[in-house]
């Protein structure tokens, strides 16, 4: 593995990993990090298996998904209450054993992910500013790279800013209001085989991803080779339009707001009923525009999160009134994003039997639900799996607000 700079850490061969449980380890990881933030003048604290960030309000919590003899599977959620997203990053490391494995994946981390937030956060000079519009508005940001990891037989390609620079065209149209804005980009051949992508905000983006694949093809690759990097975007303060955004305190209130709304879709019996639930919902909620998103999001969520093996696009096409459709990426949207974690997070948290009936019913009011049924009608032997880049369609009312 190579990368700029080489983050210092516990001596990870000294420990018996077969008498170590998952908890141990993350807390030795934390304890692994302090360190190397130290060297960016950055003070941490290890509490249980939690790295605080003292200065900057940020919670890193690493966990373990796998963990064997040569190969680690991490995954790292950073927090804080001053954001409305979470930064989630999933590093693996392998090795010629556990300890130079869990050193790859801690490395990958922080080399990339880790190493850029600190720029960002920091009073360093940006890479570049540069400029995107949204819904007619024009928003200011400024740009930070990671260093890039490269792993194998990977071109010799020492800063990230080469794929920042053949990315960008198509990464600025895609950004909305967000204050900041974290973007991955992951590109690997192994044997032939090509598998790339590009996440903005953790969504993965298919037409980004495309362009990846068709750059990483080209690669004289024999074996295995990998690139890995993250772009942090930060919005200039005098361009962020006030919104109210999901800060932690307002998203535990909107868990409440969807179990209300998902309980309401589940009473409904008729299409009438169906028809009459925008009203009930904006007399309950009262923020009228995130009714009216309950009402239209909610039900194909529902259906993504009931088929996970089909592949959704990253864009929706809103038909507003008798307007022309437009198409808008679901992490430009202020409100779609905490609305698919809230109802994750209902769901997850061992839901009642009344409420997975109200999870399924409100599917059933899904155009893709009514649409993946029709084919799969029309042609028995087409898998889920077979379905892949579907685009959901809204047609919305007048009255209904993009923001």
């Amino acid at each position: 593995m190579e990368s700029k700079h080489h983050a210092p850490y516990l001596d990870l061969a000294q420990l018996n990993f077969e008498k170590q449980d998952n908890f141990d380890i993350e807390v030795l990881i934390c304890e692994s990090l302090i360190d190397y933030c130290a060297q960016h003048n950055i003070v941490t604290e290890c509490i249980s298996n939690e790295l605080h960030f003292i200065n900057l309000d940020i919670v890193l919590r690493p966990t373990i998904m796998q963990l064997n003899s040569q190969s680690v599977l991490l995954c790292f959620e950073l927090t804080s209450e001053q954001w409305d997203k979470s930064i989630i990053e999933n590093s693996a490391g392998m090795g010629v054993d556990t300890a130079q494995a869990l050193a790859n994946a801690l490395e990958s981390f922080s080399s990339a992910c880790l190493e850029g937030l600190l720029y960002m956060l920091s009073e360093q000079s940006c890479y570049e500013s540069c400029t995107s519009t949204f819904m007619g508005h024009e928003h200011k940001w400024q740009v930070y790279l990671s260093d890039l990891v490269s792993i194998g037989e990977a071109p010799d390609i020492e800063e990230a800013q080469y794929y920042w620079d053949e990315l960008k065209e198509m990464l600025l149209p895609r950004l909305g209001n967000q204050r900041f804005c974290y973007i991955k980009v992951f590109a690997s051949k192994s044997f032939g085989s090509v598998f790339c992508e590009c996440r903005i905000d953790n969504v993965l983006s298919n037409d980004v991803t495309q362009l990846l694949v068709k750059m990483t093809k080209h690669w004289s690759t024999q074996k295995f080779a990998s690139h890995k990097m993250f772009f942090f975007l930060k919005q200039d303060e005098n361009t962020v339009l006030p919104s109210d955004l999901f800060l932690p305190p307002k998203q535990k209130e909107l868990n409440y707001q969807v179990n209300v709304a998902l309980r309401l879709f589940g009473q409904c019996s008729s299409q009438e009923e169906y028809e009459q639930l925008p009203l009930q919902l904006q007399e309950i909620i009262p923020d009228k525009v995130l009714a009216l998103e309950l009402y239209y999001f909610l039900p194909e969520i529902c259906t993504q999160m009931m088929l996970p093996e089909i592949s959704f696009s990253d864009a929706i096409s809103l038909s507003i009134g008798d307007n022309e459709p437009i198409n808008i990426h679901i992490h430009q949207l202020t409100d779609y994003l905490p609305i698919y974690r809230a109802l994750t997070n209902l769901m997850t948290d061992n839901p009642s039997d009344e409420l997975k009936e109200a999870f399924k019913l409100c599917s059933f009011y899904s155009s893709a639900f009514n649409v993946i049924n029709q084919v799969l009608n029309e042609s028995p032997e087409t898998k889920l799996t077979d379905l892949s880049g579907l685009t959901t369609c809204y047609f919305v009312p007048p009255s209904f607000e993009i923001r």
